[in-house]
């Protein structure tokens, strides 16, 4: 049993390695900054499943000649400027254009547009020409261009098809409250961020126990806005690019048996580990009354984690 796990181990791992684009010399001389661009070209070209040769042709003055979709380049190969030549190879390349009218023309460090007008709210997920999907996006303005956003990316460069997808978000929650006894509560929630965009409209079903052991439950609706990170932050950086701080507020109303009633706030940040499924961690803070207006909760923070899906 272990012989056939390693030999399955074995065969992914090869499949990986060959998958990836090879990289041919046709001189000897490899500068640090040069290895330094093979890998990391390499590895933007397997992002986008390129399975094709590159040939490295001449390295003088730290002036690169190199052959890879079917094209040639020269572009300088210095220690702060590796991630702008390979940006210079990959924007606007025939090799990324699916020919839809709906695509990404234009990228400039953070900002990603379309020519195309989009409805503000909007998910798109971004694709390659083979269909495979690079970025989730959600469309943020729209005038003579529309501006985009991005929740998750793997990597992005202009001429990727755009096409609408699903704008509801799906959250399972679990919360801790440390009173003088750890309290516990869960939820479900959904939201969507296209009707009132840059506001989303929530519901929530909520289960939680108070200081006394008593299990209540909730209907509660509410709004609530995001922020990407991807706005902010360099888009290199992965572990902020796909993640975004949210901010909801809340209308309550549950029962115990008596009547409940109250509102609440949250923050919370949420990391796409891909274009469906995310990690959610942040801390809420509700307020409830029974229907004999005497205080029923404690006013304390409630730490929430979470997976959001859709």
């Amino acid at each position: 049993m272990k012989k056939i796990a390693f030999f399955i181990l074995l065969c992914v791992l090869s499949l990986q390695l060959f998958s990836k684009p090879v990289v041919m010399y046709s001189f000897d001389e490899r500068s640090d900054e040069l290895v330094e661009f093979e890998k990391k070209l390499v590895k933007r070209l397997d992002n986008f499943n390129f399975d094709g040769s590159i040939y490295f042709l001449s390295f003088s003055d730290s002036i690169l000649t190199l052959s890879v979709f079917e094209k040639e380049y020269r572009v300088p190969i210095k220690q702060d400027y590796i991630e702008r030549a390979i940006d210079s190879i990959l924007l606007y390349n025939d090799y990324f254009d699916s020919k839809s009218d709906i695509k990404i023309d234009y990228i400039y460090k953070n900002t990603i547009s379309s020519l195309s007008k989009l409805k503000r709210g909007e998910l798109y997920y971004a694709k390659d020409n083979d269909g495979k999907i690079m970025s989730l996006l959600v469309s943020d303005s729209t005038s003579d261009i529309t501006q985009l956003s991005s929740l998750y990316s793997r990597d992005l460069v202009p001429l990727l098809k755009l096409e609408k997808t699903s704008p509801w978000f799906f959250s399972i929650n679990g919360g801790f409250v440390f009173t003088p006894k750890l309290l516990l509560s869960g939820e479900v929630k959904v939201k969507n961020t296209s009707i009132f965009y840059p506001f989303n409209p929530i519901v929530k079903f909520k289960l939680s126990k108070d200081s006394l052991g008593r299990l209540s439950s909730f209907e509660a609706v509410g709004i609530g806005s995001t922020l990407p990170l991807s706005k902010i932050f360099p888009s290199s950086i992965s572990l902020l690019r796909n993640s975004s701080i949210n901010g909801e507020c809340f209308l309550y109303i549950g029962q115990n048996p008596s009547l409940l009633y109250g509102a609440g706030w949250e923050i919370y940040l949420l990391y796409m580990l891909n274009q469906h499924i995310g990690l959610n961690v942040g801390f809420e803070n509700f307020l409830i009354y029974d229907d004999n207006y005497k205080y029923y909760c404690f006013n304390s923070y409630e730490l929430k984690v979470g997976v959001s899906f859709r």
